[in-house]
């Protein structure tokens, strides 16, 4: 039933991008400085996205960070290029995601629970292949005990096929 309210909206941000025929696949690392209940930790994770000219969808698994894991869907739109390059690139854009709650009591019961936010970044193109994303996202988290919030800092390294 939740994952139905997390996936109608990004099926719908996600059919904004239809009359871009041009898509172009991608795989990726992704390295968080991640802040949850006042407390700092490094989670890293693997993305799978595509990106036309102006937008980009991207569906990362992070590995848990204290008993909290997430599975997010971002969906993020170019704001700005560089006038002196093209190569360097401003975006914004919505995270959606699921956060998997393991409640440590040996009963190995999880609960499930969804967060959603915003996000913001910049892309810097190595090659045609190869680009930097850093950014930074900010989510609000219903449904998991003792969770509210998720912020983090991220570094990611995108190969496009």
């Amino acid at each position: 039933m939740k994952l139905r309210y997390i996936l109608t909206p990004l099926l719908l941000f996600s059919s904004l991008s239809l009359g871009d025929s041009t898509k172009y696949p991608f795989v990726g690392i992704v390295g968080h400085s991640t802040t949850i209940n006042d407390e700092n930790g490094g989670v890293a994770g693997i993305r799978y996205g595509q990106q036309s000219q102006d937008w980009r969808t991207s569906f990362t698994l992070e590995t848990p960070h204290q008993e909290y894991q997430l599975i997010s869907v971002a969906i993020d739109r170019t704001l700005l290029y560089s006038v002196t390059t093209s190569k360097l690139r401003i975006y914004g854009g919505l995270v959606v995601a699921a956060v998997v709650f393991d409640k440590n009591d040996g009963s190995g019961d999880k609960s499930v629970g969804y967060g959603y936010g915003l996000g913001a970044g910049m892309m810097y193109y190595l090659t045609d292949n190869i680009d930097l994303d850093l950014g930074y996202r900010y989510m609000l988290v219903n449904d998991v005990d003792n969770l509210d919030e998720i912020s983090s800092f991220g570094f990611a390294v995108h190969y496009f096929f």
